[in-house]
């Protein structure tokens, strides 16, 4: 999991705009869950952030992280997760397993705008990282090298 949390913090810089209404609706529904942790980034505060050296911060709409390490709330979570993937037009880019860890990452393209889902799962623990915006193939590049370097 701490390397699940590395990973978020190397991919913020990263990101940009409007994550999927359902993923909206399962992070409001856990949010003041104790055992959930729930951060949303909105695009106002990355807009005051301006331009990095890799992208545009400025472009960010959102980012949205749901993690628990509770068996209840995993198992909830993940279920509801699973039915969104399925029912939505993403596509899958990788499923990882390895030493009992799950990695899928989920790709939506709308137009310019580029959704990417990163879905973690280590036993009873979970998180997902939901970051959405106009990416070029250079961002998207450099989003999976910073994932593979982890």
């Amino acid at each position: 999991m701490k390397r699940f949390i590395a990973m978020i913090i190397m991919l913020l810089p990263f990101s940009a705009m409007a994550s999927l209404p359902e993923l909206n609706e399962l992070a409001n529904k856990y949010s003041s869950v104790d055992d959930v942790t729930v951060v949303n980034l909105t695009g106002e505060m990355f807009s005051m952030v301006g331009v990095s050296s890799e992208i545009d911060l400025s472009a960010i709409n959102d980012i949205v992280v749901i993690q628990t390490e509770s068996a209840k709330y995993a198992k909830a979570i993940s279920k509801r997760f699973n039915k969104i993937a399925k029912s939505s037009e993403f596509a899958s880019l990788a499923n990882i397993d390895n030493e009992g860890t799950k990695v899928r990452m989920y790709q939506k393209t709308t137009g310019e705008l580029i959704e990417f889902i990163v879905f973690v799962s280590e036993g009873d623990k979970i998180a997902i990282l939901d970051i959405c915006g106009k990416f070029n193939e250079e961002s998207i590049a450099t989003i999976l090298d910073a994932i593979g370097n982890i």
